[in-house]
């Protein structure tokens, strides 16, 4: 008995089909291949009856970024008023029964709708009906996930909307307070947030939903933990709502972890580890800290110090303080365990990873006045902290993609922890 295609197997032939289909047009009529080439036609002149895969720069500036920006205006709207949670899971709902449910004007609802629709998340499966997808479902059953949804129009919509002024006022500063966040929010991003604890909260919801899975899971198992001494100290600077170092102390129950943030996330922080079960709870410690701050007494001699996500947040000045500081505090054998991006050379990495890296880089900026760095950069900053200090080791967690793991230390003194792999 056959059996029918898969959705990807379609969709290969449906690209190959039209793609055959524009090639043939193409040569009947005598135009030009597409190309990126400053040569090439600005309008490719192909008409939509020849179900074209491809438009010319002409069309493509026409509408560039605006079916973003509208759709993130419609996740935005559609997270705030809680319409995943809205949706039965299992049936689909009228629009008007639907805008009564949620007290919202039918017909902006359904623009919003159907525009999130454009992008799989809901669908109309009859008219005047709206259905979970799998993007929306996430939506109603994930608050993590809903706060990113929400970081990307509330936070990083609005700071955008002020590079230009930040550039022109500003220049290539440095300053978190000359960030375009900071012009846009007329507070740095951190502080903002502490006066804002329903910002703040998101954001760490955000954070969480953005680290939950394999890649927290890679973190727990690339880097050799096993070769950490009993009761080794780990300490997780700037560890948040501590889901790092409980999914270390599950594969790795014989270290215990003092994880180190600001005092308004105590309380989450503390919520989490409760939830924990077994000994591991009892392993997990939470220390109101300002890495600023010379590292507590506590924290001294530790095994590892861990900064994942944490330097690319800061200028190179900003780096050198806190580096320092964990600098005076380890001892002859401490590492140091960075999980950051490292950016490969321009035109090295396929145009969809090349765009979500330079997409980091501008969002560093955006929000921090801060940017990703290369391998030679990340050298060259561990250098200007301590002479000493190195990267021994560097691995590339395969699904983490444009993360590495880099284990730096004090050259000369104790030994590596992990195999080395070039990334």
């Amino acid at each position: 008995m056959s059996t029918a295609p898969s959705l990807l197997s379609q969709l290969i032939a449906d690209i190959s089909k039209k793609g055959t289909i524009l090639e043939d047009y193409l040569t009947r009529n005598g135009l030009p291949q597409p190309s990126f080439k400053t040569s090439a036609p600005i309008d490719l002149a192909i008409p939509a009856s020849e179900e074209s895969l491809i438009v010319g720069p002409a069309e493509g500036l026409k509408w560039i970024g605006m079916t973003e920006i509208y759709l993130l205006t419609s996740l935005q709207i559609l997270c705030h008023f809680n319409i995943a949670q809205s949706i039965p899971l299992g049936s689909p709902i009228a629009f008007n029964e639907l805008a009564k449910k949620t007290s919202l004007n039918e017909s902006l609802l359904a623009h919003y709708l159907h525009m999130a629709s454009t992008h799989h998340y809901f669908y109309e499966p009859a008219p005047g009906f709206a259905a979970h997808t799998a993007g929306s479902r996430l939506l109603a059953e994930d608050e993590g996930y809903r706060a990113c949804a929400w970081l990307r129009a509330d936070i990083f919509f609005t700071a955008c909307s002020k590079a230009l002024e930040t550039m022109t006022r500003f220049g290539g500063s440095a300053k978190p307070e000359e960030a375009p966040y900071a012009v846009a929010f007329g507070d740095v991003f951190f502080a903002h947030l502490e006066k804002e604890p329903w910002r703040r909260e998101k954001f760490a919801h955000s954070m969480k939903a953005m680290t939950s899975g394999s890649e927290v899971e890679e973190i727990a198992v690339v880097y050799d933990w096993g070769s950490v001494e009993e009761g080794g100290l780990v300490v997780d600077i700037g560890g948040g709502m501590a889901h790092i170092s409980a999914a270390i102390a599950t594969a790795h129950p014989h270290l215990h972890f003092l994880i180190q943030d600001l005092p308004s996330l105590a309380d989450q922080a503390n919520t989490h580890i409760a939830s924990r079960s077994g000994p591991k709870a009892s392993h997990l410690t939470f220390h109101p800290h300002d890495f600023f701050t010379p590292q507590p007494a506590i924290a001294r001699n530790a095994a590892v110090y861990v900064l994942r996500n944490i330097l690319h947040d800061w200028s190179d000045a900003h780096c050198q303080q806190i580096l320092a500081h964990i600098v005076d505090a380890m001892g002859p054998k401490s590492r140091v365990v960075i999980v950051d991006v490292v950016v490969p050379e321009p035109g090295t990495l396929g145009m969809y990873e090349e765009a979500q890296m330079r997409t980091l880089d501008l969002t560093m900026w955006a929000l921090f006045a801060a940017r990703e760095r290369s391998m030679e950069d990340w050298e060259g900053l561990l250098k200007v902290v301590d002479e000493r200090l190195g990267v021994l080791k560097v691995v590339e967690p395969p699904r983490m993609r444009r993360y590495a793991v880099m284990e730096v230390g004090l050259l000369g003194e104790g030994v590596g922890g992990m195999e080395a792999r070039p990334i």
